[in-house]
This record gives structure tokens, sequence and C-alpha cells, in this order.
């Protein structure tokens, strides 16, 4: 009798021309032949085999020279190890060693495919649910797009033959559909094909929801025969729109849902599960959610709960939807005219001076008191105070081994921290707010920070928010007074651009914010005050008059107010 190690030798040089013809029929008489000892030496000769594998091709050489042919040869060869896989190992090993990331969609190959599933048609049921569940979860990386349909439909294959239960793997759930079979309408497929309900409802809280054309309107058309129960549906929706999936699959949940008309006395947890939504959804979901929320006020705490909840997401849209309804009777009947003040109160605390203003209109309207002086910026004395740039943040490693003189050239390029992608600015900040208030303390000018950001506003590459910010971090380390001109100046540059820069609101409101710091009047700078005159009210405009009113005589304040 051969000894194992033949036996593996003898399969492993079987196999060979087996792969070289990209002959399936050899292949699974090869596979079927082995028995006893034979079959054992090949099992633990697959079982080590994973690098042989890797470098597949380098055992391929083809018979036929046409490029046609090697690639069919290379193609058949994959799917002949996937045979080897499901003969010689375990379900899980098995799911695990068919190289699905070498099936590709666009390159099909019915016959490999075919042999594939037969193989495991052939297999007892038990081993068959073992590998379809493990296989449906297998990692494919970015290579989903590529090969994720074939893997879908070998594994509903095997599945409907087998009647195993739908695969609960996200890699499986991607492309549900693919080899479901030739629908007119996808509202046919969701009727006939034999993994429903489990397989729709599987894929919305999968993460994966949203690959799909038409997927709303064809489930509320199938619940709406009968034929799906509408309230299933509705319970995946609603607990997955709580797990944190990606923005593209939370939109498809929630149109889903409004495919569905979901009312908002449907919603399970009502309105404390609303503002939990609210507080992490993507921004594309908050309308939807916001109305069916103010549907659900119905006392003064739920209001001022969704006000806190509204203010804290970083969208406009949010927080003008319910100023709106604030001024509406009947929410205002159902409030409280003491909590709809307390929310006007939440939502006044921005800094967005247009906004603020409608605020404080509607609660004049509402008899409210409205907050005068105490709301004005409090001088805190930054004029009086010297550079004092401390100890300064930690100096990377990278930086910290650099010769001294290239070091001084990096940390004096205040262009790292305002241009760039956001992350490199960040970077930077912190280094370069310390090296210029040393400088400020030495009497120099900041490391050219001014000749810097003039000329970056200039050629329109300057981010004016962190530009505001860098000002601010440099106004806090005490050279306000040192800085304070070129502030105004190079505000006065932005606005004098024949097209206004993103975020000029963020830079003119962080000046007004210090501009109380400042003792004496200074004159206005020409194209601020340009941009204040215009008629309109947009946000920088907003902001650029309420820094002129900051900059203008204590006694001219008085006469405005």
């Amino acid at each position: 009798m051969p000894s194992p190690a033949t036996d593996a030798e003898t399969f492993a040089a079987r196999l060979v021309p087996v792969l070289q013809a990209g002959d399936l029929a050899a292949a699974r008489q090869l596979l079927d032949g082995l028995e006893g000892d034979e079959l054992r030496a090949a099992k633990e000769w697959f079982a080590g085999s994973k690098r042989w594998v890797s470098s597949l091709s380098e055992h391929l050489h083809p018979p036929s020279a046409d490029v046609g042919g090697g690639t069919r040869v290379r193609w058949r060869a994959a799917w002949t190890v996937g045979m080897c896989a499901v003969r010689l190992c375990g379900p899980v090993t098995a799911a695990a060693r068919v190289p699905w990331a070498d099936y590709w969609d666009w390159v099909p190959d019915a016959a490999g495919e075919a042999a594939l599933v037969q193989l495991l048609r052939e297999q007892d049921r038990e081993w068959a649910a073992s590998f379809v569940e493990a296989a449906s979860g297998v990692s494919l990386g970015g290579r989903v797009p590529r090969s994720g349909r074939t893997l879908s439909r070998v594994l509903r294959a095997v599945a409907v033959h087998h009647d195993l239960p739908c695969p609960s793997g996200a890699t499986f759930l991607a492309t549900w559909w693919a080899g479901a079979g030739p629908y007119a309408t996808l509202a046919d497929l969701l009727v006939g094909d034999p993994l429903m309900p489990d397989v729709l409802l599987r894929y919305l809280g999968s993460g994966h929801a949203g690959g799909l054309e038409g997927l709303p309107a064809a489930v509320a058309e199938v619940c709406g025969r009968g034929q799906l129960d509408r309230g299933s549906v509705l319970e995946q929706v609603l607990e997955s729109l709580t797990a944190g999936q990606r923005p593209k699959a939370q939109r498809e949940l929630l149109a889903v849902a409004t495919a569905l008309e979901l009312r908002a006395d449907e919603v399970p947890g009502g309105l404390t599960y609303l503002l939990g939504l609210l507080a992490t959804v993507d921004r594309q979901l908050v309308p939807a959610l916001l109305d069916m929320a103010l549907d659900l006020v119905r006392d003064g705490a739920a209001l001022e709960e969704l006000a806190v909840t509204v203010a804290a997401r970083p969208e406009q849209g949010a927080r003008d939807t319910l100023l709106k309804a604030l001024g509406q009777q009947d929410l205002q009947r159902a409030a409280g005219t003491p909590a709809v003040l307390a929310s006007l109160d939440v939502l006044g605390a921005t800094d967005d001076a247009a906004f603020g203003r409608r605020v404080v209109a509607l609660r004049t309207t509402l008899g409210g008191a409205v907050g005068g002086d105490e709301e004005r910026p409090v001088a805190v004395g930054l004029w009086t105070l010297a550079p004092a740039p401390g100890d300064g943040p930690p100096v990377p490693r990278h930086l910290a081994e650099r010769p001294d003189e290239a070091l001084a050239r990096l940390w004096r390029s205040w262009e790292h921290a305002l241009s760039g992608p956001a992350e490199y600015r960040r970077f930077w900040r912190p280094l370069l707010v310390h090296q210029g208030l040393v400088s400020f303390a030495a009497g120099g000018d900041g490391n050219g920070l001014r000749a810097t950001a003039v000329a970056l506003v200039e050629q329109g590459e300057c981010s004016l928010p962190a530009l505001a910010g860098v000002l601010e971090d440099v106004f806090l380390g005490g050279a306000l007074r040192q800085l304070w001109p070129v502030a105004l100046e190079l505000a006065d540059l932005a606005c004098a651009t024949s097209k206004r820069p993103a975020g000029l609101e963020v830079l003119l409101r962080m000046l007004a914010t210090y501009a109380v710091e400042v003792p004496e009047p200074r004159p206005a700078p020409p194209h601020v005050a340009a941009l204040a005159a215009r008629r309109g009210q947009t946000k920088a405009q907003s902001e650029a008059r309420v820094l002129l009113e900051r900059l203008a005589p204590p006694a001219l304040q008085e006469e405005r107010a």
C-alpha cells in the first residue's frame, strides 16, 4: 500500500494536468475517485496547500497559446479549487477555502459555477447548511462588487435545493437577489422568492440596503396586496435605524418606512425613540423624523427635549423647521407658552446672527422678555495681556529629529494651518500657533503670519474657518493687541474678493466676539462696511453688521440702541 506522503504527491501530480487542461469533468472524476488512504492523504495535502493555491498561476501552462484559452483555464482552475475545498474539507473550512474573490461577476463561467453548485447539492443537508451559513459571511473586502453576485448565486442555489433557511451573512445579503430568476417586476420577485420574507428583513438589517433600485415602492406594493406583512417590515426598519448603519442604508430604510406610510403614532417608543434617532442619524433623515417628532409633542417637557436635540445637530435646516413650528398655534397650545419660550432660548444660543434675530422676533411676538446687554460679549482684558507662548504642544518625533533650520522653516509655514486638508491643518495648527506666539513675545511678526494669510486669501486658497481658529488661538495666547489690525485687514480683504469665500461668516463672527476687547474705536474696514450695507440677510451680511456695531464708538452704540 502506498504511503500517505506518496498518495498526497500522487494527488497533486494528478491535479496539475487537470488544472492545466481546464477540464471540469476530469476534476470531478479525480475527486470522486478518491477513497481510503488516497482520500486521507489528499485532505492532508489540501489543508496545507494555501501557499500552493495562492501561486496557482505558476502551475498553469495551458496547451493553447491563445489569450482566450489561457484565460478560460485560469477561471476553470479557480472553480476546480473550489470543488477540491468542498470535497476535501469540512463545511466551515470549505466555505473559507473556496476562492470566491476569483469568481468575477463580469467574467461568468456557467460551466464552472454549475459544477461547484452540483457538488454542493450532493452533500447532505446538514453539511450544506453549515457551508452556506459560513460562506454567506466570508469577507470579500473591496471585491464585493466584483464577486459578490457569484457568491450569492451559488449559495442561493444550494439553499433552495436543500430547503435551507435564508443565509444571514452580510456578504450574501448585499446581493441576495442574484440568481433569483427572471421576474417581470421587483414586486414579483418579492412574492416569488422562496427565501422571502426572511431575506428582505435580513437585508434591511444588514447595513447593505440601498443597492436595489425601486425596493421601497416594490415593498409597498406587495404589502398593499397583502402578500407581505407591513408590520414585520416596519418593525425591522425601525430596529435597523438604531443600528448606526451607513448613511445610504439609513436613507433606504427611511424610504421604505415612507413608502409604507409610517405614522408617528405607530413608532414604538414614540418621541423617546425619535429623539434618539435625531441625535445620531444621517442629515438627510432629519426632516422626516423631525416632522414625526413634532406630531408627538404633547407637553412642554417633550418640546424642550426636542429643542435640545435639534440644537445639537449641525444642520441649520432642522433649526429652521423647529423655529417655524414654534410659531404655530397648535404646538403652542400643546406645549404651553413657557415651554415654547424655553425652547426659543435653546435655539437662540447660536453664533448665527441672522437666525438669532428671527428667534428674538418670535420671542417678542409671544410676549417673552428679550435679553439685552447680557447677551453682548463682555471684555475680559485680553487687550492688556502680553504674548505668553508657554511650553507649547509636544513636538512629534518625526519633526523633533529634523535639523533645527529645516524644522524652523516648517514651523514658519503658516499655509500648513490655513489651507489644505482639514486633518493636515489640525495637525499643524497648535505647533504653528505656539511658534507664532514665541515670535510675538520676542517682538517679531509671528513668523510671517500676515504675509502668508494675505497671499492665501488673495489666491482664494485660505480656509476662512481655519484662519478664524488660528487668529482666535493667537488672541487667547496674549497677542490680540499685536494681531488685531492684521485680523481686520484680512477680513476686509476677504470681503473684497469678487466671489465671496466660503466660511466668511465664521471669520466675521469671531472678530465680532473679540471686538469688545478693543479699548478704542477702530475705523470700519471699508469692504466689511460695504457688505453690511448691501440689501439682504445672508449670514455673512448679518455678521458684518454685528461686527461694525461693536467697532463703533460707545456713544454711537448707545445712539443705535
